[in-house]
């Protein structure tokens, strides 16, 4: 009896898991902010500045899976590999194209230490960069 209920049980989280998980599109773009394990005041702004404007002007497309945010320590041993991946020498935000489901352009928005002193200027320079790629897609 307690094989059939575990059986049962098994069976109930793959096909949940099926029917609750959307199919990641082949063409999205990919946003990250890349920050180390000291992070000063504007740091913290800049993560913040790009977590808004992600969420608010591409909600859409986060629910579809055309635009993925992520926030990554690149101090964690697993994630020193960005350093070279991305030619990373501080705090950055990195926008990637990717189509074929593969990996095939990507920017350093350097623009945004500039730009931390106002934030509508910021948030816009964010938003064009994404939408530079999201409309090659």
């Amino acid at each position: 009896m307690k094989k059939l209920l575990l059986i049962v049980f098994a069976l109930f989280l793959v096909f949940s898991l099926e029917i609750n998980s959307s199919p990641t599109p082949k063409n999205y773009v990919k946003v990250i902010y890349f920050h180390g394990k000291k992070r000063c005041s504007t740091c913290e702004k800049i993560e913040k500045y790009s977590k808004e404007t992600v969420k608010k002007n591409f909600s859409k497309q986060l629910k579809s899976g055309k635009v993925k945010w992520a926030i990554i320590d690149f101090d964690k041993k697993e994630n020193q590999h960005y350093m070279d991946d991305f030619a990373l020498f501080n705090q950055s935000l990195i926008v990637i194209k990717y189509q074929g489901g593969k990996q095939t352009e990507w920017k350093n928005c350097t623009k945004i230490w500039q730009l931390t002193g106002d934030e509508k200027k910021f948030k816009k320079y964010v938003k064009d960069e994404i939408n530079e790629y999201l409309k090659e897609l």
